[in-house]
């Protein structure tokens, strides 16, 4: 769902307009959890705390910790960051002694720092060189999420475990499926960026549960696997590409076909984001896909998708005129080396390094920031986005010989609706496209859900997980499928 980071690098060019003390910018999309973090105190620590990072008397952002105690007394953390939908950020280490309290977090080169004063942890949240003030309350809000499904089920539901042969791991995943009957018409739900449970899980809500009950309740069979390296699945997930992910498609593909309840001529692929570019990665190569729905699918070049997500940031944070067109410029290069076939990763790593050390507003930076900043941009030689970067969805596109079920939001901030769905129009085979829905919904943000502005801000604030609409045309276009 999520794609790159960009908020240090939004940190830079403030840094040139001078602007640092005055802003706080936060990373998209993957990388987005990478900055946000919160803060622990004395006394009873175990639980939900929330807090707002505070520079010069200037409110930044919610951050929160959920602390919890093992059964040998450690304590472990995950922090959260609300504004940015992000809700799990793994820490290092959460020191308790007496009434204070440390948290280290080193995948975002962050701590924080505090004590416990009248029932608050007051403290310091440092990160990249930036220390801000923080104070932590007990959070008592209550995520209402009136979708998620609830027990008794009127359908059977297995839980299994698939051998993919080609890397030799076992994913764990749950079937949901018609009650005493065999599924005609049966959906693989594939995740986006990022490592993601079966449910797909962000911010309290399920969508990939929500969207399985709600298929099968129709009498279609629904597949939801744990991302390699994730959850119960086997695998590394780290050093994964698309092309691996596709490969554990397939593993659910055979699987499926070898089910005595699942008819093996109506498997169909569901893709939320990038999982949708995977699900026509698989229908290109094989021929017993039987229809493919992509959800806010990824098929425009992966640059154009991430200078989308750069220009928006720069806009919001009204970068502008030369400076914004600078950092663009600066960008594009680094695509172009990425996109460049011809280099391999450590000639693309050295090639970004001396992009970044040549410009002079990088030179200015302070050690922390400026080392943090190159880092960011060496991530670009990492497999998973060098495969992203030469991967041509729009060819496998052009392979694809099932229907097509193709829908974005109109108010999507991550995979813009017209450029994406424009490119399934004009590369899908005339023929094909004749059996094909391509729409854009209005209203509706990257979850799908009823929005107001479609920023990642409102995913958790909004208590639709996806708009029952999409639900019903999702369910009714499947089952006419003959």
């Amino acid at each position: 769902m999520n794609i790159i980071p960009y908020s240090v690098l939004l940190r830079y060019i403030d840094l040139i307009k001078n602007l640092m003390k005055k802003s706080f910018y936060l990373l998209s999309s993957v990388i987005c959890a990478l900055l946000s973090i919160t803060s622990l105190s004395a006394q009873d620590f175990t639980g939900k705390w929330i807090g707002t990072l505070i520079l010069d008397d200037e409110p930044i952002i919610k951050v929160g910790l959920h602390i919890t105690q093992t059964e040998t007394g450690t304590y472990s953390t995950n922090m959260t960051s609300p504004d940015q939908g992000v809700m799990q950020i793994p820490t290092q280490s959460t020191l308790i002694k007496g009434d204070s309290i440390e948290v280290k977090s080193p995948i975002i080169m962050a701590e924080f720092s505090g004590k416990w004063i009248e029932d608050k942890i007051e403290g310091v949240f440092k990160q990249m060189g930036v220390a801000y003030a923080l104070t932590l309350v007990r959070d008592s809000s209550k995520l209402v999420r009136p979708q998620m499904p609830k027990a008794p089920f009127p359908y059977d539901v297995e839980e299994v475990r698939i051998f993919n042969k080609k890397d030799s791991i076992h994913l764990a995943g749950t079937l949901t499926l018609p009650k005493d009957k065999k599924a005609t018409h049966t959906v693989i739900l594939v995740t986006g960026s990022g490592a993601q449970n079966r449910d797909e899980e962000l911010l309290g809500h399920k969508p990939f549960w929500v969207i399985a009950d709600f298929l099968t309740r129709k009498g279609i069979a629904v597949l939801r696997c744990d991302d390699r390296g994730t959850a119960m699945s086997e695998g590394n997930f780290a050093t994964a590409t698309n092309a691996d992910f596709a490969t554990d498609v397939m593993a659910c593909v055979d699987y499926l076909k070898a089910h005595p309840r699942i008819s093996p001529r109506g498997i169909g692929i569901a893709g939320h984001s990038a999982g949708g570019s995977i699900a026509f990665r698989v229908a290109a190569q094989r021929k017993d896909i039987a229809f493919i729905i992509s959800l806010a699918g990824a098929t425009a070049s992966f640059s154009e998708t991430l200078l989308f997500q750069t220009i928006r940031a720069l806009d919001l944070r009204g970068v502008t005129g030369q400076a914004k067109q600078q950092y663009i410029d600066w960008v594009k290069k680094m695509y172009m080396v990425c996109e460049d076939t011809s280099k391999s990763p450590e000639e693309v790593t050295k090639a970004i390094d001396e992009i970044v050390e040549a410009d002079s507003g990088y030179k200015v930076l302070r050690s922390p920031i400026r080392e943090n900043v190159k880092k960011q941009f060496l991530q670009l030689s990492t497999p998973w986005f060098l495969d992203s970067f030469r991967h041509k969805v729009s060819q496998d596109i052009a392979q694809t010989r099932c229907p097509v079920w193709a829908v974005n939001g109109e108010r999507d901030k991550q995979v813009e609706a017209k450029t994406h769905l424009d490119v399934i129009k004009k590369t899908l085979p005339a023929r094909i496209l004749k059996r094909s829905v391509i729409k854009e919904y209005p209203g509706l943000n990257h979850l799908f859900q009823t929005c107001t502005t479609g920023d990642l801000s409102e995913y958790g604030k909004i208590e639709e997980t996806i708009a029952p609409q999409v639900l019903e045309d999702m369910s009714a276009w499947i089952l006419q499928l003959k």
